[in-house]
Formats: C-alpha cells, sequence, structure tokens
C-alpha cells in the first residue's frame, strides 16, 4: 500500500470522520502536500499557541507562524522538511487527541533513526 493509501484510509477511520479529500483540497491550497512513493505529507504553517491551530477554516498571518503543523503523514516524515516553503524552528502534530510540538531539528534527527 502506498503512503498516499496509507493516509487516506488512516483519515476515513479517524474518531473525527474527517474528511480526506476537502483536507487534502484545503492544504493543496493553503499549505503544503507531499506525495511520493515512499512518504505523504499534508501540513500549514501555523501559530503554535493559538487555540485555532486544529481549525482549517482560520487563516493565520505569514508574520505571526512559527511552527510546520503536520495534518496528516504516512511513510518516510524525512522527506518532508526538504519540501518545506520556509525553514521554521518547530514542527508540531496531533497524536491520540494530544497536540505535540518538538523542535524541527530533534525531530529531522528522530526520522532519520526510525
Amino acid at each position: 500500500m502506498t503512503p498516499f493509501a496509507r493516509a487516506e484510509k488512516t483519515a476515513q477511520q479517524h474518531p473525527s470522520g474527517d474528511n480526506f479529500l476537502h483536507d487534502l483540497l484545503y492544504h493543496f491550497e493553503h499549505g503544503i502536500v507531499y506525495s511520493t512513493p515512499t512518504a505523504f505529507v499534508m501540513g500549514r504553517a501555523v501559530k503554535w499557541d493559538s487555540p485555532e491551530i486544529l481549525n482549517l477554516e482560520y487563516e493565520f498571518l505569514p508574520d505571526e507562524v512559527d511552527t510546520w503543523f503536520v495534518w496528516l503523514a504516512a511513510g518516510d516524515m524525512s522527506e518532508f522538511f526538504s519540501a518545506c516553503a520556509f525553514p521554521m524552528d518547530y514542527v508540531a502534530f496531533e497524536r491520540n487527541g494530544k497536540i505535540r510540538r518538538w523542535p524541527i531539528a530533534r525531530f529531522q534527527k528522530l526520522c532519520s533513526i526510525l
């Protein structure tokens, strides 16, 4: 199964009933979508301490963002960082209902040893 197919399946099984196609189109327009035979990632630039971090209807201003938020990923995450439009110091994601934030350098190092 490709990383894209795994990501789509994961989104369909998510308890919130996320709409994969809606989220994908949103990230094409307002974020980053990275898809290769070995990795799939969609994410966007956010302001870490904003209560709107999970609200796709909210548009963050370019001068307020400080973190790449990974909305959905499958496969080799280390590839995502080369696709980011601009560098930031942090990456965040939601896992098991909790939003986690890591320094990008530490997260890249972790990805390289997995």
